[in-house]
């Protein structure tokens, strides 16, 4: 059996959601998420005050939440253990 990669990734978005205190997803996190993740996950970004993220200045992506998102609980449990404060 086995998780479905196709389903997982960016945009996917699931029931237990991290927030990572930051505006990038570190991609040591998503290797992780690949390699240790017993459902779905998925990472997405929500911009400040829900206006459209690509603006026309130079920082745009730092106008944005970034987040990682798992369908199972434990997974998202383990997730912020391991990487509370290493982002």
């Amino acid at each position: 059996m086995g998780i479905h990669h196709e389903e997982c990734g960016y945009n996917a978005r699931f029931k237990y959601s991290v927030p990572l205190h930051s505006y990038g997803v570190n991609p040591a996190m998503i290797d992780w998420m690949a390699e240790h993740c017993k459902g779905k996950y998925g990472w997405h970004f929500n911009p400040h005050n829900g206006s459209y993220p690509y603006g026309t200045s130079d920082n745009w992506y730092e106008h944005q939440d970034a987040f990682c998102s798992f369908s199972h609980k434990r997974d998202a449990i383990i997730f912020s253990l391991t990487w509370s404060g290493m982002q």
